[in-house]
């Protein structure tokens, strides 16, 4: 008996790739690193392009950079540099040497273009055509200077920078263009400024002291400036304002050399000091005459850089500021005609007589005296009684001739201040720290307001020195006058004179203190003042070691 062999039973799963099969799957995944390929490669291109572009940036700001460094004037192509270094090709036909170059389109013919800077034999641009070799990589720089037009006719010049280079077989270039003007770059040196922080005309005494006071303030670099005089003799001294007051202060403010110089100011920083002359006595030179004097300051970095003031110095016997008081008339002089409607002056006062006192004796040993004219702030013109009227310092000129207005026109219908129990006040603040030495004199006009000539009015004359904000400080002298026995004598305003004998030697008085200058009746008889008119110049003369008043 014969047995047969079971069958094989055959699994799919054991069955191989047809070729078909096989072929399809190696065309993917040929295709997928065909594909990965491509993408490393030109990645790899596209990060040295990246990496190329980036240099020419660096390459073309470093150009940039170098050309503003030059300065405006040599920012020029030179003559000889025109076509070196330029292409040849139908771009740059004609070349450079036509003096024009488009900055739009790299060219130098064409709609667009600008003439060229004139080209000069010293133009620091030069060469303008250069090669940059910066990893590996050659970078070609090419430099343009053009004159653009400019509708507001303003002047400027337009610098072209243009970078080539190679990359994988095609030309590259980057561009950047920028309009540079004529300025200042950096801290100019010098740049100053010299003016002067008092009056460059003062009225001094023989024997007396004259200051003047300068600021210069420093506008550019880190310098010193010198300080000289013309003419050279008389010979000034200098102080630096140590105190920092604006005044000079003799035994404050230390001398400087004697060949003077400010010393080096840093940038934006100022030094006030002092030219100081001591005028020769009268003895030795008399007066009058007059002193001008030129200050320079002259920068210690470059001599030929200096700015200039002229001050001019009057010296006088007499008190500084107008002439000797003038002679009352036999008749005021009129007003003059204003151009709107005046006001209706009153009645004016009778001729004049002599004065009750005759003029009172002053003094400034090795000073000067300053006269002061107490006003009325409406003059010309009617006012009502007021304290603390303005008084003016003698500017050279007396009050101007004009009607004795009504001064009180609540009190009393007359010319002129009444004044009966109260008082008349006037203050003057003063300019710069000052100190008096001597006698001064307060001369008034005055007249009984009935126009009794047997009247005895009595008065008194008081300055009082006020702080700034107008409050009491000290009183530096009171005088006081009795009419005699004879009364008044006169129909009219006369003068009183008052020697101001007690004001104590060294009395100091500060910048923006006050004056006040008070008259009063004492004994009750109400008289009529007048004053701020040429006719009846009511005057305070001021004696001053030093200050200017």
């Amino acid at each position: 008996m014969h047995l047969r062999a079971p069958a094989r039973v055959t699994n799919s799963g054991d069955a191989g790739f047809s070729l078909v099969e096989a072929v399809v799957a190696l065309t993917i995944a040929t295709a997928i690193f065909t594909a990965l390929a491509f993408s490393l490669v030109g990645g790899a291109k596209a990060g040295l392009l990246a990496q190329q572009n980036q240099q020419a940036g660096d390459v073309l700001n470093q150009a940039v950079e170098n050309a503003r460094a030059l300065s405006y004037e040599g920012l020029a192509l030179q003559t000889s540099d025109l076509n070196v270094g330029e292409a040849t090709d139908a771009s740059r036909t004609p070349a450079l040497s036509a003096g024009s170059y488009n900055p739009t389109n790299d060219t130098t013919s064409g709609v667009g273009t600008e003439p060229l800077v004139a080209p000069d034999p010293n133009g620091e641009l030069s060469p303008h055509v250069t090669q940059v070799v910066q990893n590996g990589g050659t970078f070609t720089v090419r430099r343009y200077v053009t004159v653009p037009a400019d509708a507001s006719t303003a002047v400027y010049k337009r610098l072209t920078v243009v970078v080539d280079w190679t990359s994988l077989g095609k030309k590259r270039t980057r561009t950047y263009s920028t309009l540079i003007a004529s300025t200042k770059r950096g801290l100019p040196l010098p740049d100053f400024k010299f003016t002067n922080a008092s009056s460059l005309g003062q009225c001094r005494n023989p024997g007396s002291v004259a200051a003047y006071a300068f600021t210069l303030k420093n506008n550019g670099a880190r310098d010193g400036w010198i300080v000289s005089t013309t003419p050279t003799s008389p010979a000034w001294s200098y102080f630096d304002d140590s105190n920092g007051n604006g005044s000079y202060d003799v035994a404050t403010d230390a001398a400087l050399s004697s060949s003077p110089t400010t010393g080096l100011l840093e940038p934006t920083t100022s030094k006030t000091f002092f030219g100081v002359l001591q005028l020769l006595p009268a003895a030795a030179q008399p007066a009058p005459y007059a002193l001008s004097t030129t200050f320079r300051a002259t920068s210690a970095a470059q001599p030929s850089y200096f700015q200039e003031l002229t001050a001019t110095t009057t010296v006088q016997d007499d008190a500084c500021g107008a002439a000797a008081t003038p002679t009352p008339t036999a008749s005021p002089m009129p007003s003059p005609s204003p151009t709107a409607a005046p006001p209706t002056a009153p009645t004016q006062p009778a001729p004049s007589c002599a004065s009750l006192t005759g003029a009172a004796s002053t003094s400034a040993p090795s000073g000067t005296m300053v006269r002061y004219y107490p006003r009325n702030p409406n003059q010309p013109g009617n006012t009502t009684a007021a304290l603390d009227m303005p008084i003016t310092r003698d500017t050279g000129s007396p009050p101007a001739a004009s009607d004795l207005f009504n001064y009180s026109t609540d009190l009393h219908t007359a010319a002129g201040r009444y004044l009966g129990a109260g008082s008349a006040t006037w203050a003057y603040g003063m300019p710069a720290n000052s100190v008096f030495k001597g006698d001064g004199e307060v001369t008034i006009w005055a007249a009984p307001a009935d126009g009794s000539l047997t009247a005895r009015p009595s008065f008194a004359v008081t300055l009082d020195l006020l702080s700034s904000a107008g409050t009491f400080v000290s009183t530096l002298d009171t005088q006081t006058y009795d009419t005699p026995s004879t009364g008044w004598g006169c129909a009219g305003l006369r003068p009183v004179s008052f020697a101001l004998d007690d004001i104590a030697n060294d009395t100091a008085v500060l910048k923006d203190q006050k004056l006040r200058l008070t008259v009063r009746v004492t004994n009750g008889v109400p008289v009529r003042l007048g004053y701020g008119t040429a006719v009846y110049p009511m005057t305070m003369t001021l004696p001053y070691k030093s200050g200017l008043g």
